[in-house]
C-alpha cells in the first residue's frame, strides 16, 4: 500500500473569460499542455509564471490530447481527426 502527501502550491489564476478545459498533458516540471474547447486552442501553461504562454488555434473543436514525443502533441478533434503540434 502506498499513501500520498499534498504540498501547498503557488496558487494559479487564470483569465476570467469562459474556458472549457478538456485534456491537461505535462510538457515538463514547470509546463502543461490545456486543450481549450471554448476557444479552439491548445495552449502553453508556464506554471511557475501562471500563465499562458503560448497557444495555436486549431480548424476545430479539441476533444483529446496526448504527448507523442518529447517536441510534438497529438490533439483529437472531431470529424477532422487527430493534429499533430509542435511543443
Amino acid at each position: 500500500m502506498s499513501t500520498a502527501a499534498f504540498q501547498l502550491q503557488k496558487e494559479v489564476k487564470f483569465a476570467t473569460q469562459a474556458n472549457e478545459i478538456h485534456d491537461i498533458a505535462l510538457v515538463s516540471p514547470d509546463t502543461v499542455l490545456l486543450s481549450n474547447s471554448s476557444n479552439w486552442m491548445v495552449q502553453m501553461f508556464d506554471l511557475r509564471a501562471g500563465r499562458i504562454v503560448s497557444e495555436v488555434t486549431l480548424q476545430g473543436c479539441p476533444q483529446g490530447l496526448c504527448i507523442t514525443r518529447s517536441d510534438q502533441a497529438a490533439v483529437a478533434v472531431p470529424v477532422l481527426g487527430v493534429q499533430i503540434i509542435d511543443v
